[in-house]
């Protein structure tokens, strides 16, 4: 069945069928998730670099030496680097040796003469400066100081006269004050509303919300609304009544199953969507669809979320994933980048 699967995938790869390839790659990886050459072949119908990232992820861990896959995947988070190779020095030969030593005697001779010059010239110069200053100190008379006996000169003291005080002013009368009026009431200041769809303030469980998807410069209006909720035990049973080979999630965390429903609100562009838009948020990490993959929920009427809508159409579907036991809070994200955990939209999961 897988190989059929995976056979009908190529040929749709190779006709450019990208939807059809998607869907019949999807179905070979559910069916045999251990399969290299279905995740290699779904590599190439990814739509964004979060599922080629997955997609390498998954190889790596079948084939941990697969290094086609390590490149890849080095490329992707941005790892991918080439160390440079030092440079031996060229050695000299002897004869390069013995010029570079001539050479250098040639220039220590040239430069000792050089210096002996410049020598001579500043003790002539300083000679010559020396006598100059004696002849100019010479030339000088001795001209005695002048004495000077400064002389004061006394002026008669001058007489203070009293000035007569001021006659005191007639006090003026006091203006009547100013009636005050009434203080204007302040207006109340304007409540900021927080930002909804945010890690803190995800949208409302069961809440239809309309929201945009920009696709190759191209708008996409369409709704979203979280409508059901499956948890612990009871989404066990249905994950193996689905398929006997579904395994439980590891200790301290339980399976979650969320049904979605989308409505295309676009005029003239079709919506595709499917499990690997959608990322479940828990204990401050975000869980990759493939961290915990479950196979066959169709067969019991849970079908996967994982269609293309035409303009007005609208569909349910299902997706699968895990939670800690202890999270009251659990959160479903959209358009966020799995890498740096930036951006997205969040659905609370809290009904």
């Amino acid at each position: 069945m897988a190989d059929d699967y995976l056979a009908q995938g190529i040929a749709a790869v190779k006709a450019g069928k990208k939807q059809e390839a998607r869907r019949l790659l999807d179905a070979a990886i559910r069916t045999a998730p251990n399969d290299v050459r279905t995740w290699g072949w779904f590599y190439n119908v990814c739509e964004n670099d979060n599922e080629r990232l997955r997609c390498v992820k998954e190889i790596l861990r079948i084939e941990p030496n697969n290094e086609k896959a390590k490149q890849k995947y080095d490329k992707l988070i941005g790892l991918g680097y080439q160390t440079s190779e030092a440079v031996p020095k060229r050695a000299l030969t002897p004869d390069a040796t013995n010029k570079k030593q001539g050479l250098s005697l040639e220039w220590i001779v040239f430069g000792g003469i050089i210096g002996l010059a410049i020598l001579g010239i500043a003790v002539v110069g300083i000679i010559f400066l020396f006598g100059k200053v004696n002849s100019q100190s010479a030339s000088i008379p001795n001209i005695p100081p002048t004495q000077y006996s400064p002389q004061l000169t006394v002026y008669p003291s001058a007489t203070l006269l009293r000035l007569p005080s001021d006659t005191p002013k007639t006090s003026t009368t006091p203006l009547p004050t100013k009636t005050s009026f009434p203080t204007n009431t302040p207006r109340p200041t304007n409540t900021k509303i927080p930002v909804r769809g945010t890690l803190n303030n995800p949208y409302p469980f069961n809440e239809l919300i309309h929201l945009v998807r920009t696709v190759d410069n191209r708008s996409i209006d369409f709704s979203v609304q979280i409508t059901k909720i499956i948890r612990g035990r009871d989404a066990l049973v249905l994950i193996q009544q689905a398929n006997m080979f579904n395994d439980a999630p590891p200790p301290g965390s339980e399976p979650i199953m969320v049904q979605i429903y989308i409505k295309n609100d676009s005029l003239n562009q079709n919506l595709s969507l499917n499990e690997f838009d959608f990322q479940v948020v828990t204990g401050g990490k975000i869980i990759a669809p493939m961290d915990y993959f479950v196979c066959c929920l169709e067969n019991i009427g849970y079908p996967n979320l994982d269609f293309s809508l035409l303009p007005g159409a609208e569909a349910t579907g299902w997706i699968t994933s895990k939670v800690d036991i202890d999270d009251s809070r659990p959160m479903m994200v959209i358009g966020v980048n799995i890498l740096t955990s930036q951006g997205g939209l969040y659905f609370s999961l809290t009904p």
